[in-house]
């Protein structure tokens, strides 16, 4: 079983979007054990917001999985090993309408 969290029409600048934050809420009651994103970018623009997202989505239990660059906090290997997230400006080009289906 899966969600679908998309804030349609909002910047990954910010983490202060609706289906964002519900998205934390349900990793905090414990809805779900992992968030699977396409690139990490998805999920923020900004480097220091994955890695303080990826904290806390730890300490609620919560996996995070990017499909495309080979980052999985479910393996132990990569738990605290943020140095495999891209540290370049993310691509501009690439909208969710344009990222193929996993």
């Amino acid at each position: 079983m899966y969600c679908l969290f998309v804030d349609e029409g909002e910047s990954g600048r910010n983490l202060d979007r609706p289906k964002f934050q519900l998205m934390l809420e349900k990793a905090r009651t414990g809805c779900f054990d992992a968030i699977v994103v396409w690139t990490l970018d998805r999920l923020s623009r900004s480097l220091v917001d994955i890695v303080n997202v990826g904290k806390t989505l730890r300490q609620y239990g919560v996996a995070l999985c990017s499909v495309t660059e080979h980052f999985d906090t479910t393996k132990v290997a990569e738990l605290f090993d943020f140095r495999s997230i891209r540290c370049h400006p993310p691509d501009r080009n690439m909208s969710p309408r344009k990222s193929p289906e996993p």
